[in-house]
């Protein structure tokens, strides 16, 4: 719903909010007061200007009335198409299904359909609009009212609150959404919640466009206007737009009504009034636009033209902006042939592989990953590309001489220094790295780029919490292997199709730090031994402390203790089993558990892991890894026991086992995947050229079927393959891609796992992967980063080590949502 009433009333909607007291700003000036005026009155975040005329349209760019009137059109226009989904909606789950556009747009008898009124409402006010207004309304009003293959349409968007279940709200496939209709205990409850958080946010937009006529008439009138008391907090009735919005979503949480709802969470209903709000102050320039917007009119076509020709708030941006931040709530979800929703996914979290998958599920996503990208505008339309390493800087020295380290950079040789011994390198290493007066080791670490060669968040720990299944553990360390392309939305906040292809080199660690320092001045440092689990590294590593178990905890049961530090199931003389998490908080505080448990190993508390899968940052320095003991600075937040990591404190590269070749494209929108029936396996959502009897996967060089073969891991380079022509899986979509695979029986095309593929999670074998993302809202050119979700769904080849690939259950699907900021920079 975000989406729904995000994109269309970002378009049309009037002004904000300023502070203290004084002059607003006057006829032709920004409603910013960037060019005039200051006080209460000042919409910082807002575009438009303040019309020139009350109701003169010949010599002006706008009018009052005009903006007034239009703005009340679509208001009523957006609720009543609200409320046509929300009829037709019902008529599904009632089982008499209605198409809704009789409603929505053409009604032959009675002419009242939600476009008809709009039409008469401009053509009304139309003798008081320039025409730049009419122009703009009419482009406007056709984007609201197509079908669902524009994406900024009404229709489309209905999908983000119609988000349950698997039966189309609409019998004439124009609309988006669908609702649950196979569970008669919960479903009236289901659409109750979607119809009312649907009128809610309906209301919502009609209150804060009332606000916004208001700041409109105070500014053109010269009156003082205090927006903010009007549409976000009023600190004396509390009775603002959106305190009477979250006021109906409380209400919703305490009766009930959504709580089978997986998609309309409390904390996604009061997001989406946040959001909203966001996006109609920032987007006031099609009602009220300023000085130096114009029009063209042919006898055919009528196009606008906006300064520069770019249509974004707050000027041209040259850059867009994407950080990452903690997922919370539910993303998406997994449907089988016979459940539309077995399984949920979470935002902020990465899964991977097939039903076999023995990895708990998910992984969490680091938070604070930047992402800088170039962006050329169009109108709203934003075409991305890659930024270089100069271009979007934040590079600095992680390997090479001591002298550079933390220094800035933009490739490997600005770190290579000077030196004398190894000793001044680091990591000194064997064969030597000081080499004729410099370190041949220099790494620039490239953090925010989105070119080739670039990093892709910070380090990616993915540890095994299975009972015994630590040694499986990787780090994951993201390259680009090429550069970012696609298209963005000033208006919307929206991404589509960004491709960011990864080179995802894969290091398998298991656990980096069975033990570790207990207070002292080297607290949570790495302090194993050479034996491994429960031994002491020799010296004092730990000086005013002690090294400490850091592998695992005796399950509850039987009698056992609390607390109890293991590294076997024979360590837990009561319980006889060892995990390698923790319980922090809830009744079973301080037992071992497995995270991502039903039920929950650690009812009222969480499940903190042991296992540093990649080396972290502690207390500004590298523990474990090759950089064990140097200084670093934290690539993200302490967000488990395997955080924070960071490129300063590179994995092993003895560890690592080849790099996957990702096809990564994000969206905001919804992204679906669906799996296929092939001759030996069912629910395939990745297939590769396998032989099926020993569920083994052909390689060769360059990932072709001509290719050369090889016996290296996935993205390995050497002979008889090349840096140009890599040692890959070979992807199929058929059997018959396979047929001349013959050598080895590689002839059929499937993913990993038994006869059904599916994907991670053996609660049922699914079918379809739904993830679903969210637009930023309209964004200011150099205004604040706003909140967004980027989703993506994927295929994940073999690494081609046995243990890896049985444990992740891949080659098979791989689906992420990045929960975090977007922002446009000038």
């Amino acid at each position: 719903m975000k989406r729904l009433l995000g994109f269309a009333i970002g378009a049309f909607v009037l002004t904000a909010a300023g502070a203290a007291v004084a002059a607003p700003p006057g006829p032709g000036q920004r409603f910013d007061c960037s060019q005039g005026g200051s006080g209460i009155s000042c919409a910082s975040d807002d575009t438009g200007c303040v019309p020139q005329s009350k109701d003169v349209p010949t010599g002006n760019v706008s009018t009052l009335k005009c903006g007034d009137g239009l703005s009340k059109a679509f208001a009523g226009a957006i609720r009543a198409v609200i409320k046509c989904h929300a009829k037709m909606a019902s008529s599904v789950l009632k089982g008499a299904p209605v198409d809704d556009e009789v409603c929505e747009s053409n009604d032959p008898v009675k002419h009242k359909s939600a476009k008809e009124k709009l039409d008469a409402a401009i053509a009304k006010i139309a003798p008081l609009c320039t025409s730049t207004q009419l122009t703009l309304a009419a482009a406007q009003e056709s984007t609201l009212f197509a079908s669902k293959t524009n994406p900024l349409s009404l229709d489309a968007q209905a999908g983000a609150v119609y988000c349950d279940g698997s039966t189309s709200i609409d019998p004439g496939g124009d609309d988006a959404g669908t609702i649950s209709t196979t569970d008669p205990v919960n479903d009236g409850n289901r659409l109750k919640c979607a119809n009312t958080v649907g009128s809610e946010l309906g209301k919502l937009v009609a209150a804060a466009i009332k606000c916004h006529i208001k700041l409109a008439d105070s500014d053109f009138g010269v009156k003082d206007f205090d927006e903010n008391v009007c549409e976000e907090n009023d600190p004396v009735k509390g009775k603002s737009a959106l305190q009477k919005y979250n006021a109906a979503m409380t209400k919703l949480t305490a009766n009930g009504t959504c709580s089978a709802n997986t998609c309309l969470t409390s904390g996604n209903r009061t997001t989406l009034g946040a959001n909203i709000l966001a996006q109609v102050e920032a987007a006031n320039q099609i009602v009220y636009p300023c000085p130096g917007t114009t029009t063209t009119t042919t006898t055919s076509t009528t196009t606008t033209t906006c300064p520069g020709g770019c249509c974004c708030a707050g000027g041209v941006p040259t850059k867009t902006v994407f950080t990452t931040g903690i997922g919370s709530g539910t993303c998406g979800h997994l449907a089988s042939d016979t459940n539309a929703n077995f399984f949920s996914l979470a935002c902020g979290g990465l899964y991977f592989g097939g039903a076999g998958v023995g990895v708990p599920l998910p992984s969490r996503v680091p938070d604070q990953g930047s992402s800088i990208s170039n962006v050329t505008c169009s109108g709203t339309t934003l075409t991305v590309s890659g930024t270089t390493a100069t271009q979007a800087g934040g590079n600095r020295c992680i390997q090479g001489a001591n002298s550079t380290r933390g220094a800035s950079c933009t490739a490997n040789g600005d770190c290579a220094g000077t030196c004398t011994t190894d000793a001044d390198c680091s990591p000194s290493t064997s064969p030597p790295s000081c080499v004729s007066g410099s370190c041949n080791n220099g790494k620039c670490a490239l953090e925010k780029c989105t070119n080739a060669g670039c990093l892709f968040g910070p380090p990616l720990p993915i540890p095994n919490s299975s009972n015994g299944g630590a040694a499986t553990s990787t780090c994951v360390i993201n390259t680009l292997s090429g550069n970012a392309s696609g298209s963005a939305d000033c208006a919307a906040g929206s991404v589509t199709n960004l491709s960011l292809p990864l080179s995802s080199g894969i290091f398998l660690t298991g656990d980096l730090m069975p033990m570790r320092c207990s207070l002292g001045s080297n607290a949570g440092a790495n302090c194993t031994g050479t034996g491994g689990c429960g031994t002491i590294a020799a010296g004092t590593p730990c000086p005013g402390g002690s090294c400490v178990n850091d592998t695992g905890r005796c399950r509850s049961g039987s009698g056992q203790a609390a607390n109890t530090p293991c590294c076997t199931g024979s360590d837990c003389a009561l319980s006889g089993t060892c995990e390698t998490g923790r319980c922090s908080g809830g009744s079973n505080n301080n037992f071992g558990c497995i995270p991502n448990q039903n039920p929950d190993d650690c009812p009222g508390g969480t499940c903190v892991t042991f296992i540093q899968t990649c080396p972290i940052c502690n207390a500004g320095k590298c523990a474990a890894g090759i950089n064990d003991g140097l200084s670093c600075v934290n690539g993200d937040g302490a967000l488990d026991g395997d955080y924070p990591t960071s490129h300063d404190c590179p994995p092993p590269a003895a560890a690592q086992l080849g790099a996957l070749p990702i096809s990564f494209v994000l969206d905001t929108g919804t992204k679906t995947k669906t799996a296929v029936d092939f001759s030996t396996q069912s629910n395939v959502f990745c297939g590769f050229c396998s032989n099926s009897t020993l569920n083994t996967f052909a390689r060769k060089c360059g990932g072709t079927v001509g290719g050369a073969t090889c016996t290296g891991n996935t993205g390995t380079t050497g002979a008889p393959c090349s840096v140009a022509s890599p040692c890959l899986p070979i992807a199929c979509t058929a059997d018959a891609d396979c047929s001349t695979l013959t050598t080895g029986g590689f002839t059929k095309c499937r993913q990993n796992g038994a006869a059904g593929g599916g994907a991670f999670s053996s609660l049922d074998i699914a079918r379809t992967i739904v993830e679903t993302g969210s637009p930023a809202g309209a964004l200011t050119t150099g205004g604040a980063a706003l909140p967004a979700k980027l989703v993506s769904i994927f295929c994940i080849p073999g690494t081609f080590n046995s243990l890896v690939d049985s444990a992740a259950n891949i080659p098979g699907p791989g689906a992420v949502a990045l929960q975090g900021t977007a922002q446009n920079l000038p």
